[in-house]
């Protein structure tokens, strides 16, 4: 009977993940929850999908990018991803042939990935990028390329690691002009301070490939308040 009750407490700890990479959400739960059984796993694809389920019915811990998490007030950040040894990375805007004049963004369309739906995310890249400026958005990653194949936009924000991945992938003649922009790799938010040792056995015990997909090679115990690491693990490297 004691088994029984504890096995029913551990599936209500719900994980939401809202970090689109390049498998589908499906296997990506398959993933995390192969390491993480005793977490009812729920990966989603589409920010407005995760935003209803979130109102409907609030998990335990999101996984995500910074804005998301911040537009989730009752989630306390408290593990960062890493990626040598950086919590950030640095964003490019990627056009074809030729490189893009920052002056003339107000006059361009600049395709993006959506991560907050239709007005906050054009609020976010205008605020981000300094300038108002037109966007089309997209909810795969493989698609952002065809924005561009397409001409569909003038340039495409997106992660350094990912041009250099795109630049692998595609024929087109890519190019990326510089911004003096950085973004947080994937945070994991709590709404409960009961539930932090939960997950941080969690994300203990995924895997080098498990890391890989969501962009990252370390996870850290972090102070939100003061912004400081209090512990780094080398998680990727078991």
């Amino acid at each position: 009977m004691l088994m029984f009750a504890q096995q029913t407490v551990l599936a209500n700890n719900r994980l939401y993940v809202f970090y689109p990479t390049d498998i589908r959400p499906k296997k990506m739960e398959k993933h995390i929850t192969q390491h993480c059984p005793e977490i009812r796993t729920t990966v989603f694809g589409k920010i407005k999908d995760f935003e209803d389920q979130t109102q409907r019915i609030p998990p335990d811990a999101i996984l995500s990018y910074a804005p998301v998490i911040k537009k989730n007030k009752q989630y306390t950040s408290f593990v960062q991803g890493f990626k040598q040894g950086q919590s950030q990375e640095d964003y490019v805007l990627v056009s074809i042939n030729k490189m893009i004049k920052i002056s003339q963004l107000s006059s361009m369309k600049i395709g993006v990935l959506d991560i907050l739906g239709r007005n906050p995310m054009k609020l976010f890249v205008s605020k981000t990028l300094g300038i108002n400026v037109k966007i089309a958005r997209v909810t795969k990653i493989e698609d952002m390329l065809n924005l561009l194949t397409f001409g569909l936009v003038d340039a495409i924000l997106v992660s350094q690691q990912r041009y250099d991945q795109f630049r692998v992938q595609s024929e087109l003649a890519l190019v990326a002009t510089k911004l003096d922009l950085k973004m947080d790799l994937a945070i994991l938010a709590v709404k409960s301070t009961k539930s932090k040792e939960l997950f941080l056995n969690c994300f203990n015990r995924l895997g080098k490939q498990t890391n890989t997909l969501l962009g990252v090679d370390q996870w850290a115990l972090i102070n939100e308040q003061s912004n400081t690491i209090l512990m780094r693990w080398l998680w990727a490297l078991k």
